[in-house]
């Protein structure tokens, strides 16, 4: 069977489904690719862009991307002309003057290949403005163009930009295989202090994330492993209503600006969503990954108070992305949380 996607760990079925649309020449010209930091988005969409454009797309006797052709090679390395990478940089959000900057660029034609990628970062940062401007290409781009919408949430894409695109979404892992990958980084032969407990606090802290698993892995014991840690806990105080408690561990990491305060919302959206997950099914069924504070959390609250608090969570990001004062949207998150 011919390898999709090979340095992409699981997500057996995006590989199936982007592979197959690429072999056979009717890949959509935009595709939106959701799931949490660390799920693999920005892999997925460089192998489907190397994909999209190597010289072997159709012969079952390479790999999907072959890795050996120039054009793949340079897409797979960053180094083409032809993947064009939109991000926020230092801003805290998308503004409008970057898609505009797309819109000049469509129709130059591709310099390696035919077909030229975009692909956009934290596109549900994108300002409404940005994301009006951005229609317009997805509505008629020229037949060498895809788009790569990469998200953590998808929600807050607009509705018209969401019914142009494809979704798909990142893997999610179980206990099993986060372990089996964090199994296959560590050396061979090197000895790793308090191994079991490192694979423990990666699994728990993780929300299924292969991604956040190795970050966690790697910096335990770490100022950063700390930060995993508060973050555990606020989720859990925010759905429990604790108002108190939660001001008080939240409190020491806002004057930091606004990317640890969209950091610290995204893990928890990403804690909470896990947290609806388990509710609606049980998590030995669905392969959801819970630290030990929202596990407890979730025996005392109903799934009407994860998806408020969830919503909550969704709308404060929004705020952060609109430049609203971090310490400001984080009070009044917890505010809003209070029982």
């Amino acid at each position: 069977m011919r390898e999709i996607f090979k340095p992409l760990f699981g997500n057996e079925r995006l590989k199936k489904t982007l592979g197959e649309a690429i072999e056979t020449g009717v890949a959509s010209h935009a595709y939106i690719l959701d799931g949490p930091k660390g799920s693999g988005k920005h892999t997925a969409a460089t192998l489907a862009a190397a994909a999209l454009a190597c010289e072997h797309r159709t012969d079952e006797k390479y790999p999907l991307p072959c890795g050996v052709c120039p054009v793949c090679g340079r897409i797979i390395k960053g180094i083409s002309a032809d993947l064009i990478v939109v991000s926020k940089e230092d801003k805290a959000s998308i503004g409008v003057g970057k898609i505009r900057a797309i819109r000049e660029d469509l129709y130059v034609t591709p310099n390696d290949s035919d077909k030229k990628v975009y692909v956009i970062e934290d596109a549900d940062l994108m300002t409404a403005q940005a994301q009006n401007a951005l229609l317009i290409s997805l509505e008629e781009p020229p037949p060498f163009v895809t788009f790569f919408l990469l998200t953590e949430n998808a929600e807050a894409l607009l509705d018209t930009i969401k019914s142009r695109a494809v979704t798909l979404r990142m893997e999610l892992f179980s206990p099993e295989r986060i372990k089996e990958f964090l199994s296959g980084i560590s050396q061979p032969g090197k000895t790793v202090p308090d191994l079991e407990e490192r694979y423990e606090s990666a699994i728990e802290g993780s929300n299924g994330s292969l991604g956040e698993a190795k970050r966690i892995f790697t910096d335990f014991g770490s100022k950063d492993d700390n930060f995993s840690e508060t973050i555990k806990q606020f989720s859990a105080m925010l759905v429990k209503g604790k108002t108190s408690d939660a001001l008080e561990i939240i409190t020491p990491y806002l004057s930091d600006g606004f990317e640890t305060a969209k950091k610290i919302l995204t893990s928890v959206t990403a804690a909470v969503a896990g947290m609806i997950r388990c509710k609606k099914v049980p998590e030995t069924k669905n392969g959801s990954v819970l630290s030990a504070e929202n596990k407890d959390a979730l025996k005392t609250v109903s799934l009407a108070r994860l998806v408020t608090v969830f919503d909550l969570t969704t709308e404060a990001l929004t705020l952060i992305s609109s430049n609203v004062t971090p310490k400001t949207v984080i009070y009044d998150l917890i505010f809003k949380c209070r029982k």
